[in-house]
């Protein structure tokens, strides 16, 4: 899957061997062909450790916000439509 966003990056999620858990899944992540290394990564039980630490921290954590389930919709929604259409979708 290629989708372009707004930036004009083409992020490339790797999914292979995730079949239906692709939420509990953790893709390789390629930005404009190039492997992306997340320093600090260490699974999806981590990783929601770590961001509820974020949240604790309040105005100072960096965390999901509403805003961010917004975009998160939006992609989902452009890939349901690229899927239906069978194109790339702009975001």
């Amino acid at each position: 899957m290629i989708f372009n966003n707004p930036w004009n990056d083409l992020l490339t999620p790797d999914l292979q061997g995730a079949g239906v858990f692709f939420n509990v899944f953790d893709p390789k992540l390629y930005l404009n062909g190039e492997l992306v290394e997340i320093d600090g990564h260490g699974g999806v039980i981590e990783n929601l450790g770590r961001a509820w630490a974020e949240f604790a921290k309040g105005a100072d954590g960096k965390y999901a916000t509403i805003e961010d389930a917004v975009k998160n919709r939006q992609l989902l929604a452009a890939i349901a439509r690229s899927g239906k259409e069978g194109r790339v979708v702009d975001l």
